[in-house]
Formats: structure tokens, C-alpha cells, sequence
């Protein structure tokens, strides 16, 4: 069926690619594709998402960078003199443990979550950009006009186009190489031969426009260029705040357009769209304005709150991506890491920084993007464990309580030791971090192993697969709280689906360990 042969894509797409990459970036980027396709073909999202969520998670077990943990037990190894874990020694564990996921979910787990599509389960839908000038009803007035090679537009700016015939021009599209490069149309912006503007007027004013300069009116683009125009190119809905500055102004007398480098398509006036003569209109408390122009102009109206609220973001602008145009600098810096590691020519954090550096120094990603991103209480988190992890190491703590399992469970063999090491680690990452779960528990772990004469590595890896299976609650991961809220997931459907998923990757762990270390 379409909803399996969906479920299974998601499932080996996010399971691979977060061998290399952040589960949650995985996440982040997956939902907002898995609803679209889902509700086009008539799924339920929320059948879809708890595939992508476990996916991602499994995907932590799939190479030695996946996850913290992983690295966290690698170099706990190396710490205590003992042979490291290969930068693949996770994937045989992830490829398993995948399959089984996969199988699980299409066959009884496909039933514990509801089927139909609901209105409920829908939502209000985020509205796309043509969907905002839609409701300003501005939809027949967006035109894409060619420059031919001798109209006297050529080498003209923007703004003189702007003055001559009071049209909006929202945006350029120049062609080099042979590829479409769409910019926002700014002052200074100056147009050449075979480009094309995209422009909001009436349907005289654009038909005076094409007589008087001989341009070419053009199709609308298709679905794939106008993803990349809006890349550059964008909408929103703001509102004027009780207090702002416009209140009682029009937007010539505040020169909106050079104050704030965007334009005004339309204004909606106690509930009715005008789009009409708005340089010369009063503006009033409660105004609604639809503004146009480059992304790094509409970002900073949300800050400026003493004006404006910004009442809606077309969808287009979670799917942003500022630096996709050093895409290929990025790979290659990754794979550069991977290689690195895979081959351990140096060590494996001074790798991981050094890529880290090299895709700042190479503009992939800003500094201050990253201080964003970092979940710093995390952070804090696992350096206030790292010297209780010390300290029970070095008081005999650590030795003291792998001795208890031991002699506790030391009976019913060294798998049920493991059984219990995985468990173990699954209920403390209930509580804190993975990351602080395998500060404290990977060194228990390795001197139970050694108490029991067993392999080190095998308890190791046990550590590291339990820290990624937090199926069970939805606040065992942050991936279980992306998917939470879009999916309509309540605590007990991630129980329901987490306690057997959780077993099943106990089980593979054991006989995967047994086999490979053990062995």
C-alpha cells in the first residue's frame, strides 16, 4: 500500500542519512515533507511521523559520530587503556535494528495509532506564499515580465521602474551560466538583457508597461523554480502594534519602502483588502499590511515589536535554507571528517573540531547561528556529570556497583548481565540526558564487564545502543518532542509503541554483542 511503501521510506531515508548528520536536524527537516505528502494522498500524518521519529532515533545507532553517546563510550574505552570502537562498529546494530523497526511498524504497529484522517488531526494548515497574496486578492496581479535585449530599461535601477510606472517591483530574475538567479529588487538593483522582474500592478498599468518597452510576458514558474525564487523572495502578513510610528502616517510620509527595504502589496482595513493608491492611505491601529521583499529585510520585523506583529510566515520560510549555495562545501568537509576518523589519523574530537572550524571558516554555517542552536543546558548538564562520573571511578564507586550486578545477576549468565546493562541505561535516559547517561554509565558497564571476564567493548556497545533507544516517553529525546505536537501524539501512544520497540532493540543488542564481541 502507498501508507507502507511510505512508511518504509521515511524509515530507511532518516535512518541513513542520521548516520551522519543530527537526528534532530533529520527530524526538523523530514515533518514538514512527511505531512505534505501525507495529506495529499489522503494518510493520516500521524501515522507517519512515529516512524520518522524512531528512525532518527535508531539512526544514532548507526555509526561511531550518529551520537554523543556513541563518542562518549568510544573514548571511555580509550581512557581505560582498552581497544577503541571502530567508526563502524555501530552499523551491523543500526541495519538490524532498523529492519526490525520497519517490520514492526508496518505490521502490528500500524494499528496502534488511529487511521483516518480527521479535520482534528489536520490543523490549520500554515499558508504558503501564494496562498497570503491569494487572500489579499492579488492573485491576477503578480506578472513576470522579460527585459528584451533593447528596451530602454536596460541598465536602468529598480526604483526608476518603480517611479515611471507606479508598479511594485518585487523581485529580479538574472540568468548566468545558464542557471536562474533570483534577487530581491532593491534600489540599487539594475537590470540587464534578458531579465526578468517580477512585478504587482493592475492589468492596465503591466499592459502599458509591455506596450511601451516591448517586454515579454512570461509564464508563472514552475513548482521547482519557484522553490528557489522564494528562497530569495518573501511574503508576510504584520500588523501595526498600539504604539507604532505609523499609526496616523501613510507610508510615503514614513518612506516605507527605504526605511525597511520591503514593499506594501496591500493593506487590509478593518477586515477589507485594499491594494489600491496605499502611498497616500492613513494608517490605522489594527491594519493588517502584506509586505514583499528579501528574507534578510522580513526576519528583523519580528524583533521590531514596537511597531509591528508579525501575524504570519508563509511555510516557505521554515524551508529556508541561507547557505544552501555552499552545500558542496559542506559535504566535502564531512566526508573529509568521516574519512578522518574512519582511518583514525588523528583523534576523534580534534577531528570533529576541525571540521567544525572549517565549515565556519568556509561561511557554511555563522558563529552566532551555533550559540543558538546549542541546548546549553545540556551542555551544563554533562560537565557537572563528568566529575561525578571521575569521582566514581576513582573512589571505587563505579567498581562497587558493577560488583552488586555482578553478584546479583551474575548467576543467570553474562546475557542477562547485558539484558540488564541495556534496561538500565534506558531508565536513567528517562531522566537526563543520553549524553549524561553515558558519562555515568559506560564506566559501570566496562567494569562489570571485567568482573565478569567478559568483553568490555560488548557492555560498551550495550551502553551506547540503550542511551538511542528512548522510544518510550516523548521526553526521552527532543526528536520524541518535534514530532509530539504535528502528529497529535499523546504520552501514552509513544508508550504503546516505545516498551515493544524498546525489547525488540534489547534483544538484537544481546545477540548482536554475543556474536560479534563475545564470540
Amino acid at each position: 500500500s502507498n501508507e507502507a511503501r511510505l512508511v518504509a521510506l521515511v524509515m530507511v531515508l532518516a535512518g541513513s542519512i542520521g548516520a551522519f548528520m543530527s537526528s534532530s536536524a533529520i527530524v526538523a527537516m523530514f515533518i514538514p515533507v512527511v505531512m505534505g505528502i501525507a495529506t495529499r494522498i489522503g494518510l493520516n500524518p500521524k501515522r507517519m511521523l512515529m516512524p520518522l521519529s524512531v528512525a532518527a532515533l535508531i539512526s544514532g545507532m548507526m555509526t561511531l559520530i550518529a551520537s554523543s553517546p556513541n563518542l562518549i563510550v568510544e573514548n571511555t574505552l580509550r581512557v581505560r587503556g582498552l581497544a577503541p570502537l571502530g567508526f563502524f562498529s555501530w552499523t551491523p546494530f543500526g541495519v538490524t535494528v532498523l529492519a526490525a523497526a520497519i517490520i514492526f511498524m508496518l505490521v502490528p504497529g500500524r494499528n496502534m495509532l488511529s487511521r483516518r484522517l480527521t479535520a482534528e488531526d489536520r490543523g490549520p494548515a500554515q499558508p504558503s506564499a501564494l496562498d497570503l497574496i491569494a487572500s489579499y486578492g492579488l492573485s491576477e496581479k503578480w506578472h513576470r515580465l522579460q527585459i528584451p535585449a533593447n528596451s530602454t530599461l536596460i541598465d536602468r535601477a529598480v526604483e526608476q521602474v518603480r517611479e515611471r510606472f507606479d508598479v511594485v517591483v518585487v523581485g529580479c530574475e538574472k540568468h548566468r551560466h545558464g542557471k536562474s538567479q533570483f534577487l530581491p529588487a532593491t534600489p540599487g538593483a539594475v537590470l540587464g538583457p534578458n531579465d526578468a522582474m517580477f512585478v504587482m500592478g493592475s492589468e492596465s498599468q503591466v499592459q502599458q508597461m509591455v506596450a511601451s518597452e516591448k517586454l515579454l510576458m512570461l509564464p508563472r514558474l514552475d513548482e521547482r523554480q519557484r522553490h528557489e525564487a522564494l528562497q530569495e523572495l518573501g511574503v508576510a502578513e504584520i500588523m501595526l502594534a498600539p504604539e507604532s510610528q505609523l499609526i496616523g502616517a501613510t507610508l510615503r510620509q514614513v518612506d516605507f519602502h527605504t526605511q525597511y527595504g520591503l514593499d506594501v502589496l496591500a493593506i487590509r482595513h478593518r477586515g477589507e483588502p485594499l491594494a489600491t493608491n496605499l502611498d497616500a492611505r492613513t494608517l490605522d491601529f489594527g491594519d493588517t499590511l502584506l509586505v514583499a521583499g528579501g528574507w534578510s529585510k522580513i526576519r528583523p520585523l519580528r524583533d521590531d515589536r514596537d511597531n509591528f506583529f508579525v501575524l504570519t510566515l508563509p511555510v516557505e520560510f521554515g524551508e529556508l535554507m541561507p547557505a544552501r549555495g555552499r552545500a558542496p562545501i559542506a559535504i566535502g568537509i564531512v566526508v573529509a571528517m568521516i574519512v578522518v576518523m574512519a582511518l583514525e589519523l588523528i583523534p576523534n574530537a580534534a577531528a570533529v573540531l576541525i571540521a567544525a572550524l572549517a565549515l565556519i571558516a568556509s561561511g557554511c554555517v555563522r558563529l552566532d547561528a551555533i550559540y543558538r542552536t546549542i541546548n546549553w543546558k545540556t551542555v551544563v548538564l554533562v560537565a557537572g556529570t563528568l566529575p561525578l562520573a571521575t569521582a566514581l571511578t576513582k573512589t571505587g564507586a563505579s567498581t562497587m556497583m558493577a560488583h552488586g550486578m555482578v553478584a546479583a545477576l551474575g548467576s543467570l549468565g553474562p546475557l542477562a548481565v547485558l539484558a540488564v546493562v541495556f534496561l538500565i541505561t534506558s531508565l536513567v535516559g528517562l531522566f537526563i540526558s543520553n549524553s549524561a547517561t553515558a558519562v555515568l554509565m559506560a564506566p559501570v558497564a566496562i567494569d562489570a564487564a571485567r568482573v565478569l571476564n567478559d568483553s568490555p567493548q560488548a557492555f560498551a556497545m550495550t551502553v551506547a545502543l540503550g542511551c538511542c533507544a528512548a522510544y518510550v516517553t516523548p521526553v526521552s529525546s527532543a526528536v520524541n518532542m518535534l514530532v509530539m505536537e504535528p502528529g497529535g501524539y499523546t504520552f501514552g501512544d509513544y508508550v504503546k509503541l516505545g516498551v515493544p520497540l524498546l525489547f525488540l532493540t534489547m534483544l538484537i543488542t544481546v545477540a548482536l554483542v554475543s556474536v560479534i564481541y563475545r564470540s
